[in-house]
């Protein structure tokens, strides 16, 4: 901060302004952290104040709701973290990781299901589909080429599309936090974790 700018500047300043409800949230948190700032400078000295004063508090972090879903969707098919958008989700080919190695995303609870395949099942298929047709048609194209061909094809178009249909439908469970384990739980399970709580 400007040496010049003391502790009763800054309140002239940002007070009437946070008081009025002008200012947003964030904004907000930052004039106050510039106000408290303003008193410890000729205590502490400019070079001595707080790590981190003007850092945002840990409760103000990014909720999957804030994010945008073609962003949260383009995340997924690039197999990275929804929420940071940088570590891998997945280890492999396949397998989830439990947490996002570069922000510590907590990834563990979703689970993709039958939905990766069911995906590229309908992508593969359908690209697939004029293939089929072409080769199966034309008889001057042998039977064991028109399969080979089709094989390939296919093998490639799955080993390409399923970890990528993966990290998208990990990707939009985290963003609609549609994990199921509610909606779905056992009733047994439920019947023992109320049992628990009344034995204490």
């Amino acid at each position: 901060m400007n040496p010049q700018i003391g502790p009763v500047s800054c309140v002239l300043w940002f007070n009437p302004l946070i008081e009025s409800g002008w200012m947003g949230r964030n904004d907000t948190y930052a004039a106050r952290q510039m106000m408290s700032i303003s008193f410890l400078t000729p205590i502490l000295g400019t070079d001595q104040h707080p790590a981190g004063a003007l850092a945002m508090p840990a409760d103000q972090t990014t909720s999957p709701a804030d994010i945008p879903l073609m962003t949260v969707i383009r995340r997924g098919l690039s197999r990275r973290c929804p929420n940071c958008g940088k570590g891998a989700v997945l280890s492999g080919y396949l397998t989830r990781v439990p947490a996002c190695g570069s922000c510590g995303e907590d990834l563990s609870h979703i689970s993709a299901d039958d939905g990766p395949a069911w995906a590229t099942l309908i992508v593969v298929g359908h690209v697939l589909a004029p293939f089929l047709i072409i080769l199966g048609r034309d008889e001057r194209i042998p039977v064991w080429v028109a399969i080979a061909a089709l094989a390939a094809m296919m093998l490639a178009g799955v080993w390409w599309c399923l970890p990528r249909f993966k990290g998208l439908f990990i990707a939009l469970i985290w963003r609609t936090g549609a994990t199921g384990e509610d909606v779905f739980a056992h009733p047994a399970a439920d019947d023992a974790e109320s049992h628990n709580r009344r034995n204490g």
